[in-house]
Order: structure tokens, then C-alpha cells, then sequence
């Protein structure tokens, strides 16, 4: 008896880890209307919310246009909860964009997020544009990364902000 309770217990502490593993890996899509998220400030939103935990993978699968600021909190703000965030596209020439007077995108002291310009977050091509259109006499920023943040990686991107510069 007490070897088949053994037994019994071992088998349902893996049934746990499996679900549990499962769990941590989110993959989301974002941009168009068949995507999870028309844009990466509702992803955003969706995390900071909680809504989805652990590791995360944010796929763009089409062009975005960004009304306001998309800002992801550090994990533990509120009901954030994600151990890592990894965002890219899954085609070329996709952009990210808005005309906002503030920043495009705000990392807000989120930590372990990767921003992939490759398609799949493979090859050397960078096909992500990240551009704030706002023309305006001041820098704007098109991404803002706020103090204390580590481990985070943007990589084979092209940002774009437009300034006037009076001559």
C-alpha cells in the first residue's frame, strides 16, 4: 500500500510540473484585427493587468498604429507577473508606429524583455520599424527605457523620430 501511494504521489506531482510547464510559456500575436492584440500597447496592457503570466512571446503579424503610449510595467508592478518577454515579427516590414508626444513604447522598469527586429527572431534582416511620426521642435522619444532596468535586449530594429532643427 504505502509503495502504490508513492507511486500515486510521484505520478501526480509530474501531472503538476507538466501543467505548470505548460503554463509558463505564452505565445500572443499582435496587429490586424485577427491578431490576439490589435496593438502592442493593448499586449502591454493585457500584462500589467495580468492577464498573461510567465514567459511571453509577443509575435507582431502585422503593421501597428499606436493611439497612445505603450507601456510595460516591471513584473510584480501591480498584477504583472512574467519572468521574460520576447517580441518580434513574423514578417518583413513590419512597423510599430503612432504620432504621440510622448514615448512610443516604455519599458517602466521591466526587466528580461527582447525586442527582435529578424523575422522570427532568426536571420540578419532588420524587418521591425519602430517610428513615432509626431513632428514636432523637441526629441520625442520613439522608445524610453526608465532606470533600473537589466537584462533586456533590442536588437536589428530601425527606430525613426522626426525632429525640426531650425537652421
Amino acid at each position: 500500500m504505502k509503495k502504490l501511494f508513492i507511486l500515486f504521489s510521484s505520478m501526480a506531482m509530474i501531472a503538476i510540473l507538466n501543467v505548470q510547464a505548460l503554463q509558463a510559456q505564452t505565445t500572443k500575436t499582435v496587429g490586424g484585427g485577427s491578431a490576439n492584440y490589435a496593438t502592442l500597447k493593448l499586449a502591454f496592457d493585457a500584462i500589467n493587468a495580468g492577464s498573461i503570466t510567465g514567459a511571453i512571446t509577443l509575435q507582431l503579424i502585422a503593421n501597428t498604429t499606436e493611439t497612445a503610449s505603450a507601456v510595460l510595467n516591471a513584473s510584480g508592478t501591480g498584477s504583472a507577473s512574467y519572468t521574460t518577454i520576447n517580441i518580434y515579427p513574423t514578417l518583413t516590414g513590419v512597423s510599430v508606429s503612432g504620432s504621440l508626444t510622448a514615448p512610443l513604447i516604455s519599458l517602466n522598469g521591466a526587466d528580461n524583455i527582447t525586442i527582435d527586429g529578424r523575422v522570427n527572431a532568426s536571420g540578419v534582416a532588420k524587418d521591425l520599424i519602430i517610428t513615432n511620426t509626431r513632428y514636432i521642435t523637441i526629441p520625442v522619444w520613439t522608445v524610453l527605457l526608465s532606470p533600473k532596468i537589466i537584462l533586456w535586449l533590442i536588437s536589428e530594429c530601425v527606430f525613426e523620430f522626426f525632429i525640426d532643427i531650425p537652421l
